[in-house]
């Protein structure tokens, strides 16, 4: 499994390069992957395989997948049929075989903490890439090594959280000087930090304020922990403040965005266009709720529906969605269950941080179509493959 977990570890360092797609659209991270499973899965079979993965997450795989396949007959277009079946394809790989990948190389609490860090270098490395090409145009959304604006203020939220969670003490990289450590963490939090900022996402920025709140309500208090997390909101703020009077000529400052794209009285504003993109949805439903229309279908706005339950409702119909609600719910069923469990310090914060980045990632999905993007799910697989090697009583020799 050495070259197999070699090749993860890659893709790890690759997973926010959305952009970099050398042939067949295809990032470098998923040839890297697919490599990683290839030899995995032959190592497997020459040894001894197996396949353990939750029984109601796989149920909610079927019922969704299931819902896919009988919306199939009722798609009138040609394209969409194909990229249906991409897409569905992409999600089974995704949800069977890479998840499966993970809990084959990742043997050991030392494997996770260096895959959450190449992960947040990857992070950091489309932070700095995004910061970089905003500096000529401060009013433009950068996209650093995504495609997409949100999806570059996504990966940066991630990065931010988990530095942040780093530097607060949960020992979530495989560093042992603290200094050192303290030092990667700070990086990665404010370049992330400063390339969320820049984004302009506001569905990642609600769904940070939303992780921190659910910190703060269920962590006790400790000096260290607040005075961290009030330095981080006083960098934010500043950043905010920045952003408004720099930048307050164009209307793709972080605050005028918000101001003027949430006026529901002009019809070229976002929150306009989503409202009308969810009542179209909606209106199409309604005729025939139990098969959609076909994944990627546009509404009449010619927009996708910007919400993860609606959106697979709209597109693929009610099995699916029951589906993707089981999915959903037995992921985090398991997070919250492994982040409750007596764990030794060197290794008690990674549950949390595996919840938490989560469910930043969820809270993204209610805004923005990504549910089907790799490094959303890397938390669920991290989780999946730490469970396996607690289950063998393997931290203790790590």
């Amino acid at each position: 499994m050495f070259v197999a977990r070699i090749l993860f570890f890659l893709g790890c360092l690759t997973i926010a390069q959305l952009g970099w797609r050398p042939v067949l659209s295809l990032t470098i991270s998923d040839y890297l992957f697919f490599a990683s499973f290839v030899i995995a899965l032959i190592s497997s079979v020459k040894s001894q395989f197996s396949y353990n993965l939750p029984k109601l997450f796989l149920i909610g795989i079927f019922i969704y997948s299931l819902g896919v396949l009988l919306t199939f007959p009722f798609i009138n277009n040609q394209e969409t049929e194909i990229w249906t079946a991409v897409i569905l394809a992409k999600v089974i790989y995704l949800l069977l075989f890479w998840m499966w990948l993970g809990t084959q190389v990742l043997t050991t609490p030392r494997h996770i903490q260096i895959a959450l860090l190449l992960f947040s270098i990857s992070c950091l490395i489309s932070a700095i890439f995004g910061l970089t090409e905003s500096l000529p145009y401060p009013w433009s959304r950068p996209i650093g090594t995504a495609e997409h604006p949100n999806q570059f203020g996504a990966t940066c939220a991630l990065g931010l959280a988990i530095g942040y969670f780093s530097l607060i003490g949960k020992k979530v990289y495989p560093i042992k000087k603290s200094v050192l450590s303290a030092i990667i963490s700070a990086l990665i939090l404010v370049f992330c930090t400063s390339g969320l900022l820049a984004s302009k996402s506001i569905g990642s920025i609600f769904a940070i304020v939303a992780a921190f709140i659910y910190w703060i309500y269920t962590e006790k208090y400790r000096i260290k922990s607040v005075s961290i997390f009030s330095l981080t909101m006083t960098i934010l703020i500043i950043g905010l403040l920045y952003a408004a009077t720099v930048y307050h000529q164009t209307e793709y400052s972080l605050i005028e965005r918000v101001m003027t794209q949430s006026n529901v009285n002009d019809p070229n504003t976002t929150l306009r266009i989503r409202i009308d993109t969810y009542v179209d949805a909606y209106n199409t439903i309604l005729k025939n709720p139990i098969v959609g229309t076909g994944i990627g279908t546009p509404t009449i706005t010619g927009y996708s529906v910007h919400n993860i339950f609606l959106k697979v409702l709209f597109e693929s119909g009610l099995l699916s969605l029951i589906g993707i609600i089981i999915i959903i719910g037995s992921a985090f069923l398991l997070l919250y269950r492994t982040n409750k469990l007596p764990l030794p310090n060197n290794i008690s914060g990674l549950p949390f941080v595996f919840f938490i980045t989560f469910l930043i990632y969820f809270v993204i999905t209610l805004k923005e179509p990504i549910l089907y993007n790799r490094f959303g799910w890397f938390p669920f697989l991290l989780c999946l493959a730490f469970i396996r090697i607690i289950s063998r009583n393997s931290y203790d020799k790590n």
